[in-house]
């Protein structure tokens, strides 16, 4: 069965070094030496997005509709985002950048588990309600059938967005936050968090504490969804503190990290495990 990569590859390689090193640690393996990793052979799961008839392929669908088109939005903005205040932003940039946070935020594994746990952690249509009523006798069985329903499932509710949430997020504006620190970003297998952070606008030479969710899209830059009055603007991350705090963020909710300096790696891998022992990581909430 093909690897899916539940974040993909467009995303895994902006974490690399300049010596295109990445270096990774999962915490469901924690004996695993922390060495340099090819980002194919990571952030994986074998036929993950494929019905259980092997029909159709949801990985091969997105992959055409929004990672190539996101990859080049994202090169487009690198081109720019060093060097400009202000971002030119138009209606298909925002669709295309609320579309794929959505999506992104869906792709984990775990979604269909963790919406069973608690259904109001993301907005929901009422198609997805109603296949909800049937999944917790699944969950709790050993049948072949029951788990393919619970495999598909989940194939379903990633491409079944909900476009009222979409229309939210371009709502509420999309901000830009250039790092510039020598503090890179990390990846974690839940890639956006929530989080509370100090940020320099890089326009009026204002410092802000905003709250957003906020999506690392390489180690040198990240997607901010609002606030709306900021939208379109870029903000400045200047002290490696508030890297750090976002970097933590990321990998106690995650299962799985990556990052280009192995030194980082190893610090949020045992803050990670001393999490687990203690049972205290949060769950990001989910976008509204």
């Amino acid at each position: 069965m093909s690897k899916h990569h539940f974040v993909p590859q467009l995303i895994l390689r902006r974490f690399r070094s300049t010596s295109k090193e990445f270096f990774y640690f999962n915490i469901e393996k924690p004996d695993d030496l922390i060495v340099n990793r090819n980002t194919r052979s990571v952030f994986y799961q074998r036929g993950l997005n494929t019905l259980s008839n092997k029909s159709e392929s949801r990985e091969q669908q997105f992959a055409a509709r929004l990672e190539t088109p996101f990859n080049q939005l994202l090169d487009q903005i690198e081109q720019v985002l060093f060097s400009k205040s202000v971002l030119d932003l138009s209606d298909d940039d925002r669709a295309l950048i609320a579309s794929f946070f959505y999506y992104q935020y869906r792709r984990r594994p775990s979604i269909v588990d963790e919406l069973m746990s608690d259904p109001r952690r993301i907005e929901l249509d009422q198609a997805e309600v109603d296949a909800l009523k049937f999944t917790s006798k699944a969950l709790l069985s050993d049948d072949q059938n029951d788990r393919d329903y619970l495999h598909d499932l989940r194939a379903v509710l990633l491409v079944h967005m909900n476009p009222e949430v979409v229309k939210d997020i371009i709502k509420t504006g999309v901000c830009f936050v250039r790092n510039s620190t020598d503090q890179p970003f990390i990846v974690g297998s839940r890639p956006i968090c929530h989080v509370a952070f100090k940020a320099n606008d890089t326009l009026v030479r204002e410092r802000y504490l905003v709250e957003r969710f906020v999506f690392p899209v390489s180690a040198r830059w990240s997607i901010l969804i609002g606030p709306v009055e900021l939208d379109r603007r870029v903000l400045e991350i200047t002290n490696n503190s508030e890297v750090r705090l976002i970097n933590k963020k990321i990998a106690l909710q995650s299962t799985m990290i990556g990052g280009p300096r192995r030194s980082d790696i190893e610090v949020l891998a045992k803050a990670m495990l001393a999490s687990e022992r203690l049972g205290d990581g949060k769950e990001s909430p989910a976008p509204k």
